[in-house]
């Protein structure tokens, strides 16, 4: 097992090490993958195989969707984005009965 490349929300370009992208194991969806060589995606998730492969969920803006991605498969640009770019940094409280473990929506008051 060894440390992964890249970071949360780090911008990559999916530029395969062997010239093709092959997804066929990671992925069950017929789709021609081969047209998101070149594009850049920004790093939303990742895991590390049984195997020690790293894997990364690379999120493109040119159609919204997300795709995992082989780490060799994926070349660093040196940017970065913000979590805040994606997500609302909105907060929710809760108050848990802690004999039922049923929780509801506190107001903000």
């Amino acid at each position: 097992m060894y440390k992964n490349k890249f970071d949360f929300y780090e911008v990559v370009i999916i530029q395969p090490s062997e010239g093709i992208l092959d997804l066929s194991g990671l992925d069950a969806a017929i789709f021609d993958y081969q047209r998101l060589v070149g594009l850049q995606g920004v790093i939303m998730a990742m895991v590390q195989s049984d195997s020690g492969k790293w894997l990364y969920e690379v999120f493109l803006k040119q159609d919204g969707m997300t795709y995992t991605i082989e780490e060799k498969d994926l070349v660093a640009t040196g940017e970065h984005m913000k979590r805040s770019e994606f997500y609302a940094e909105q907060t929710v409280r809760i108050a848990v009965n802690p004999n039922t473990g049923e929780g509801k929506i506190v107001d903000e008051d």
